[in-house]
């Protein structure tokens, strides 16, 4: 099976199955001793099957370590979301205070998007 690019420039990278055959994550994370400083979760959607095409359709990400990241801790937690042919969405998310554990909230933001997969892909084709 083809697959979307992994992030680069992070210290892991992963596919990670979304629970629809046309959809698949990608995760990257930065660790330094037991911190995670910058991590990224994309939900990618696949456009094409003949060649095989991939686009990030909606990205959860945090980066405590530039003037331009977002803080998750400090900002919230938001979603990007793409769509089809005109300018992308920011959804801020309301949740409950976040866990200290960045890997938990790296947990629960795969989930959310493997969750709500359906609804990104209709916004992204148009549908809603």
């Amino acid at each position: 099976m083809s697959a979307p690019s992994l992030p680069t420039g992070y210290d892991v990278s992963k596919h990670v199955p979304a629970g629809r055959r046309d959809c698949l994550l990608t995760v990257g994370v930065d660790q330094h001793q037991q911190h995670i400083p910058r991590f990224l979760v994309q939900l990618h959607y696949r456009v094409a099957t003949d060649p095989i095409e991939w686009t990030a359709i909606a990205r959860m990400d945090h980066n405590e370590t530039s003037t331009l990241g977002h803080d998750v801790y400090h900002e919230g937690l938001h979603v990007d979301v793409a769509r089809h042919s005109q300018p992308t969405v920011h959804l801020q998310l309301a949740h409950a205070p976040l866990p200290i554990s960045r890997g938990a909230v790296i947990r629960s933001c795969a989930n959310y998007l493997k969750r709500e997969a359906e609804y990104f892909v209709d916004v992204f084709e148009g549908l809603c």
